[in-house]
């Protein structure tokens, strides 16, 4: 990845953090975005250009809803390719 494409992807999260600090309290919305930027660690720019900061949000909080949530069952994963 180009020092550029880094850069802009920086950019990117920083909007992203932006709208987090607008829904969630100092303490969890900086865990979130260290989740954010874990998770989006090997994403490439082009990848989050165009997004919607809101559905990047939305996507981000199901997933770790998904991995924070304890079960007591066996574990399972559903995939769907549209």
């Amino acid at each position: 990845m180009a020092v550029a494409d880094l850069a802009r992807s920086g950019l990117l999260l920083e909007r992203l953090e932006v709208l987090v600090h607008s829904y969630l309290e100092e303490d969890e919305a900086v865990r979130f975005m260290a989740f954010a930027r874990t998770f989006h660690a090997g994403t490439l720019e082009e990848d989050l250009d165009g997004r919607n900061m809101e559905d990047v949000y939305g996507t981000l909080m199901s997933v770790r809803r998904l991995c924070e949530t304890p079960s007591d069952r066996a574990v399972s994963i559903r995939i769907f390719n549209p």
